[in-house]
């Protein structure tokens, strides 16, 4: 068992949310450990997109419940935060992962960030690098970005889809996806908003980048201790992509430039017709 000291943080998104810029700011605190997409990180293809026997799958949630468990018996700091997104949103709820950590800590507190953005924004990210694009291996169709992501007719979805995969469009693979998980957030959020030992809060990427009021609201929702000049500098700086020469990269091979509009009107499209 895990102590009851500090807290265990993770975070639920859709990706291309701010997930970086999170761990950036949470690298400042005292006291925490902060992590960004260690692994393993739940990315394989066949687990995102329920392939796997349900044997198999349990296999892979458990080798990252153990690894967290390691690192936290490991670190001297009373927090451990990842900021992977990769996490939550490809199981259904209730959440295996936070299941198994509930059974393994005693009494410690079990954060998760809602991590929001606007979802065509997402799209429009994903689809400039590539995601849900289709190629051919041995005979079989795959998808560009999936592990990290996955399509509407994975078994994990937890919306009926509104065509098969081979007959969606980009756009409409990648509006199934953010649909998908703004769905399994408000699951989650359901599920778990009364237990006593889970804490959720809920934040967008604009207020990540430029709030630092509600920046410093969270900190304090889980009662974690913070630098505000630190804080307040990182946020200065704007956010931090990793990716942005890869994005004009895979924009620049796919020779498909998508309009954020474009993205919004595939989006009305999709949700209408679910």
């Amino acid at each position: 068992m895990i102590p009851s000291k500090g807290a265990l943080i993770l975070v639920l998104s859709p990706g291309r949310s701010g997930t970086h810029f999170l761990f950036s700011l949470c690298s400042t605190l005292p006291g925490v450990s902060a992590y960004h997409e260690p692994q393993p990180t739940l990315s394989c293809y066949e687990f995102a997109q329920g392939e796997l026997s349900m044997k198999e799958s349990a296999e892979i949630i458990n080798q990252k419940t153990k690894k967290i468990l390691e690192s936290i018996r490991n670190s001297r700091c009373s927090t451990y935060i990842e900021t992977s997104h990769t996490l939550l949103h490809h199981t259904l709820v209730p959440s295996p992962l936070i299941e198994g950590l509930l059974r393994s800590i005693d009494n410690r507190l079990i954060g998760v960030i809602l991590l929001k953005r606007n979802l065509a924004e997402v799209m429009f990210s994903r689809a400039r690098l590539g995601h849900m694009t289709r190629y051919v291996n041995a005979g079989k169709y795959y998808y560009r970005g999936v592990g990290w992501i996955y399509t509407p007719n994975s078994k994990n979805a937890s919306l009926c889809p509104i065509k098969p995969d081979k007959q969606l469009t980009q756009l409409e693979l990648l509006a199934g996806y953010v649909l998908n998980v703004e769905n399994i957030s408000k699951e989650f959020l359901a599920h778990y908003k009364e237990h006593p030992n889970v804490r959720i809060f809920e934040i967008k990427l604009d207020d990540l980048a430029n709030n630092l009021e509600k920046v410093l609201g969270m900190m304090d929702f889980f009662d974690l201790e913070y630098d505000k000049k630190k804080l307040e500098r990182i946020q200065h700086h704007g956010r931090t992509n990793q990716r942005a020469e890869n994005k004009r990269l895979a924009q620049a091979r796919d020779g498909v430039e998508y309009t954020l509009e474009e993205c919004r009107e595939v989006l009305d499209f999709y949700r209408r017709n679910i």
